[in-house]
Formats: C-alpha cells, sequence, structure tokens
C-alpha cells in the first residue's frame, strides 16, 4: 500500500470481489442431515455464471411417497416427522 496502484488493485479485489476462473467446479460436504452440495459455472467475471445448491432436504421428501404407500393417513404425520427435513430448503 506504498502507491496507487496497489491501492486501486486493492479497493477493486474488495468492492467487487476475485476474480473467479473459467469453469465449473463442484464441492460437497456431509452435514447433519445428510449431504450438501455446492455446483458453480463461471465464465470469468467476479460472480458464478449458475450456481446450484443442492440440500439434503428435497431428496427426503421425495421419498415420501415410497414411504407411505399402503399407510393411512395418519401415518404420513409420523412419516414426515421422522424425516427431519427444513422446509426452506424443501421450498426452492
Amino acid at each position: 500500500m506504498h502507491d496507487i496502484e496497489t491501492l486501486i488493485t486493492h479497493f477493486l479485489s474488495v468492492s467487487w470481489g476475485p476474480v473467479m476462473p473459467v469453469g465449473e467446479a463442484l464441492g460437497a460436504i456431509e452435514a447433519a442431515k445428510g449431504n450438501n452440495g455446492y455446483y458453480l459455472i463461471s465464465d470469468g467475471s467476479t460472480v458464478s455464471y449458475r450456481t446450484r445448491i443442492r440440500t439434503p432436504s428435497f431428496p427426503h421428501i421425495q421419498m415420501v411417497p415410497f414411504l407411505s404407500r399402503g399407510m393411512m393417513i395418519p401415518d404420513l404425520i409420523v412419516i414426515l416427522g421422522s424425516l427431519d427435513f427444513v422446509l426452506a430448503d424443501v421450498d426452492r
């Protein structure tokens, strides 16, 4: 930070963020309720071209028709309670 060029570079890096390299990236972590996946596509700008976040709650809810086949309506409450899903993840 001794001359104006490094100050400008630092300001742009902080205000706009770093430039993401062109390409695709997939990162997965294991969380408490299942696997979280983060998929990014970059076109070389400071923000991703496409971001896809896969949370475990949506695949859990997709199992409800399979788990509730042949059951009664009151059993559906118990099945939904046992899945322990997060509604904000499912609502996407």
